[in-house]
């Protein structure tokens, strides 16, 4: 389980708004609020403050109707009618005035039908997908907002509410915890820190070579969990290294061919996202420990061993090698990992 509320949004309609729907003191105008609040967290906005005209011809504008749109179906045969095309049999003009048209004005006029109508509301909040979502920031101020408009309704539905979206957390294991008062979801250690591994697997899913890597330490970790032997966590420690080191190989500011890559230590010089020095050099002794080591990356130095490896090592250096690599994400990414914009604090 990724932890993220955008990968459990397809639970919500029968684990959240449908068991609130079938309260007596729900009331279907609080859809239309609700799909308001929504609408600002969707990847393609509907609602523009300002629509400019945009001059289109008649084919793309009946290919956007007939469905390029991932909205279109929102809109009613009629809207499509009367507002923006009648393209006849006679291969008639276009009809007066509707040349200027936008993409824009299409999604603004979807906007404005289903926030006037509260079972288009309903249709719209049940048929969005983790796809159309702007990512986690976005649906917590969302979940958030919601509760004030629920609060505009009746005090005992904000009581229903928090119990239901408290329990569908819990259910589905994600990484934030409600706040009653006043009313947030606030990310929690444990969620951030599985959150972590679940962007790096995230962003290997477009590269086949960082895929196998990850691949590689998954199934390191699952062999050295059946049978703590210290060959097994050597090996987990060493592919961990690895797919921290293509985790950094991915950024901008890295250096090292394509063809052989760079080691953690040359990528922690060269890449400035550090701090402070003794931050960049605490994780370069990291990687001096993993290649020092007998038996880790190299032969290394039996002199430099203190003890053999136990399970505490196996654990705790992959955890500080995978936190280490936070670093060379980018802000996005580290924003996806919290969960949370700065300005919904």
């Amino acid at each position: 389980m990724r932890g993220r509320l955008i990968d459990a949004w397809k639970y919500t309609w029968l684990e959240l708004w449908e068991p609130l729907e079938q309260l007596e003191i729900f009331s279907d105008d609080v859809y239309t609020a609700l799909f308001e609040e929504l609408e600002k967290a969707l990847l393609e906005r509907l609602h523009y403050k300002e629509t400019p005209a945009e001059e289109i011809d008649e084919r793309s504008l009946k290919a956007l109707l007939e469905g390029d749109d991932i909205y279109a179906p929102l809109l009613s045969e009629q809207d499509l009618a009367n507002t923006y095309i009648q393209s006849s049999k006679s291969d008639e003009p276009i009809k007066v005035g509707l040349k200027f048209f936008s993409r824009k004005a299409f999604r603004e006029r979807i906007y404005v039908n289903t926030a006037n109508d509260s079972l288009l509301s309903k249709n719209f909040i049940q048929g969005l997908d983790s796809a159309n979502f702007a990512g986690d920031p976005a649906l917590v101020m969302f979940f958030q907002n919601a509760y004030d408009v629920f609060a505009e309704y009746n005090e005992e539905l904000c009581d229903e509410y928090f119990k239901y979206l408290n329990d569908f957390i819990i259910c589905h294991n994600l990484r934030y915890k409600l706040q009653r008062s006043p009313f947030r979801l606030q990310p929690h250690l444990p969620g951030v820190f599985a959150a972590l591994f679940s962007e790096i697997l995230r962003t290997s899913e477009d590269d086949i070579h960082m895929l196998e890597l990850v691949k590689d330490f998954e199934h390191s970790f699952n062999t050295l969990s059946r049978s703590q032997r210290e060959v097994d966590m050597k090996t987990c420690i060493a592919k961990a290294c690895n797919l921290v080191e293509a985790v950094g190989s991915r950024h901008t500011e890295s250096k090292g061919s394509e063809s052989k890559g760079s080691d953690l230590g040359t990528l922690c010089a060269s890449i400035n996202c550090w701090p402070h020095p003794a931050l960049r050099d605490a994780i370069r002794k990291i990687y001096a420990f993993c290649s020092d080591y007998p038996g880790i990356r190299h032969a290394g130095s039996p002199k430099s061993k203190l003890r053999p490896l136990d399970l505490r090592d196996s654990i705790i250096v992959p955890i500080l090698l995978l936190a280490a690599s936070s670093y060379f994400l980018t802000e996005q990414n580290l924003t996806d990992i919290l969960g949370i914009n700065a300005e919904d604090v």
